[in-house]
């Protein structure tokens, strides 16, 4: 294939992918909008979630309650997690108590880990255990501070977002021109998607894919 040629299937394409690129800025593959369950298990039973069912958006999706009384927010974030005491006092969750937030079903794939654990209690990455779609937070043995919290990220499968060239978790037009600034300057690092060590026609339709594709 000729420099001409290739220009001009470029050229052939690229309305196209622009037209693209300023509808594609929605990220995909979060928990944003996902309905998603909550319980408490184990323990005498003097802990439960309220209400046992939500939808994952702005703000806290589950508040867990102390004979009635909420003692601890659940915010559940695009992939995030986040538990935090909102009793008003110390109190012991030290009977075996584990939190279980189920359906957790995300395009991106199933759980596959967790990362950027932070917490001002005694708990470790230990205390979590996950499947595909579920995660399970022991919330005992421990005595929780008035302004104890524990919050992690989730790792999906496909987490990845090949085309996401600024880091911001979706596919708009601020990638669509980095990658071809990328092209125009044959900065292989981003534009050489097949990995053949040149940046052509077949990189650029293959970039193309990707942003289609999403996040």
């Amino acid at each position: 294939m000729n420099q001409k040629s290739v220009k001009a299937q470029v050229s052939a394409r690229l309305a196209g992918a622009a037209a693209i690129a300023l509808t594609a800025g929605v990220a995909l593959g979060d928990l944003t909008g996902d309905n998603v369950t909550g319980e408490i298990v184990g323990g005498p039973g003097a802990f439960a979630v309220d209400p046992p069912n939500a939808v994952v958006g702005g703000g806290v999706e589950f508040n867990v309650e102390f004979l009635g009384t909420p003692s601890h927010a659940i915010d559940i974030g695009a992939s995030s997690v986040s538990v935090s005491s909102i009793f008003g006092a110390r109190i012991s969750t030290g009977a075996g108590e584990v939190l279980v937030l189920g359906d957790l079903d995300s395009s991106q794939g199933p759980i596959i880990g967790i990362e950027n654990f932070e917490t001002n209690e005694e708990y470790t990455i230990d205390d979590v255990t996950f499947t595909d779609n579920e995660i399970r937070f022991a919330m005992a043995p421990n005595i929780w501070e008035v302004d104890g919290f524990v919050s992690f990220d989730i790792i999906f499968e496909g987490g990845g977002c090949p085309a996401d060239l600024d880091g911001d978790n979706d596919t708009d037009a601020d990638d669509f021109f980095a990658y071809l600034d990328a092209f125009a300057n044959d900065d292989f690092d981003i534009c050489d998607i097949d990995e053949d060590d040149d940046c052509d026609a077949d990189d650029f339709f293959a970039y193309l894919d990707l942003f289609a594709q999403g996040c």
